[in-house]
C-alpha cells in the first residue's frame, strides 16, 4: 500500500471511497438531525398552520429526502469499498490516482455548510427569503460573477419555488 510516505494509486483511490463514506454519513446525520429539529425543538417565529399541513411539512420532506439520497449514496460508496477489497492483487498495474482538485473540495464544503445554514434558516426565517439567499449563494459559490444574473436567477427561482409549494400545493411554510 504505502512506500515510505508515499501512496500507492490504489491507497489513495481506497482513501477517496472512505471520504466519501463519511461525507455521505454526514449527509445523513445532517437530514434526520434537521427533520428532528424541525418536527420537535422550538416553535417557529414565522407563520402558524393555515391548513392540513403544517409549517414543518415542506423542511422535513426536504430534510428527510437529504437523508435518503445520502443513505443511497453511502450505499454505492459501501458497494465500491466490498468490490475494492479483492483488489490488493492489482496494485501494480491502477493507473495514477487523480490530483485534488482544491476548488472541488472548497465548493464541496461550501454547499455542505450552505445547506446546514439553510436548513436551519428554514424555522426562523420566511421561506421566500432563505430560498432566494440561499440560490444567490450557490450561485457565488459555484463561479457566477454577475450580479443581475444572480439576483434574477434567485428570486426567480425562489418565487417558482413559493408558487409551487404555497400557491400550487397549498402548504402553509
Amino acid at each position: 500500500m504505502t512506500s515510505g510516505d508515499v501512496q500507492t494509486p490504489v491507497a489513495l483511490r481506497r482513501d477517496a471511497v472512505w471520504q466519501d463514506l463519511a461525507v455521505g454519513l454526514a449527509f445523513v446525520a445532517l437530514g434526520l438531525y434537521a427533520a428532528y429539529r424541525i418536527n420537535f425543538l422550538d416553535k417557529p417565529v414565522f407563520g402558524l398552520s393555515t391548513g392540513p399541513l403544517d409549517y414543518a411539512t415542506v423542511p422535513t420532506i426536504a430534510a428527510l429526502g437529504i437523508a435518503a439520497l445520502a443513505l443511497i449514496y453511502v450505499a454505492g460508496t459501501v458497494r465500491k469499498l466490498v468490490a475494492g477489497a479483492g483488489a490488493g492483487a492489482d496494485e501494480a498495474a491502477a493507473p495514477a490516482a487523480p490530483r485534488v482538485s482544491w476548488r472541488v473540495v472548497g465548493r464541496r464544503l461550501g454547499t455542505f455548510g450552505l445547506l446546514a445554514a439553510y436548513v436551519a434558516a428554514m424555522k426562523d426565517v420566511p421561506f421566500f427569503l432563505a430560498t432566494a439567499v440561499f440560490l444567490a449563494a450557490m450561485f457565488v459559490l459555484y463561479g457566477q460573477t454577475s450580479p443581475v444574473r444572480v439576483a434574477a436567477v434567485s428570486l426567480i427561482g425562489a418565487g417558482a419555488l413559493y408558487g409551487l409549494f404555497v400557491v400550487a400545493l397549498r402548504l402553509p411554510l
